[in-house]
């Protein structure tokens, strides 16, 4: 089942560091959104049912199978999705699953779409109306016309998000993670076990 391909943060690993991806053209930005990731699955001939990467039946994916059942247009989105071999990848986030960015209500936001025989991702903003069509939230793409470089200085000084999710133009994503970010999460993950 496909999810999101492995990309990495600027500055990780191989392939990913700042000067191999400085003359790379950004076609677009994304907010990286705070969550748990979630796609819907075929559970038979007529159920749907939320998978996380661990599994079908922790508290996240029970909390999206209660969303999907509450919401028929976003049911009719993913359902619809399934039936034409696309995969719909969301994020749950809420107050009770928060990781370092904190979300006020609870809500799966659309952060892509793949296409399940080839694995392309298809674009979000293809319509005007693509959230009314969706029923929740769409992480939407944004032209902010930065490269890779400009938005590591901007990553110094935003708050209260944890970075952007870029693709290039050679296919390749990328995540831009804040300094915000990086320092709440080592102090609520690595740092809260010592």
């Amino acid at each position: 089942f496909l999810m999101l391909h492995k990309f990495f943060n600027v500055n990780q690993t191989e392939v990913y560091m700042l000067e191999d991806l400085a003359d790379e053209k950004i076609v677009h930005t994304q907010l990286k959104v705070d969550g748990s990731m979630i796609r819907f699955i075929w559970a038979g001939r007529h159920n749907i049912v939320a998978k996380t990467k661990m599994g079908f039946d922790n508290d996240q994916a029970i909390a999206a199978n209660r969303i999907i059942q509450e919401n028929e247009t976003l049911y009719s989105f993913v359902r619809d999705s399934l039936n034409r071999r696309r995969a719909a990848i969301f994020e749950y986030v809420a107050p009770t699953n928060r990781i370092v960015v904190p979300y006020k209500e609870e809500k799966l936001v659309l952060l892509q779409v793949r296409d399940e025989e080839t694995g392309e991702y298809l674009d979000l903003n293809d319509t005007e109306d693509v959230t009314d069509r969706v029923g929740c939230d769409v992480n939407k793409y944004y032209d902010v016309n930065l490269t890779i470089k400009q938005l590591m200085c901007d990553a110094e000084v935003q708050e209260d998000v944890e970075g952007w999710v870029s693709t290039l133009d050679n296919g390749m994503m990328v995540k831009t993670k804040t300094q915000w970010y990086c320092d709440r999460h080592r102090l609520l993950t690595v740092d809260a076990y010592h």
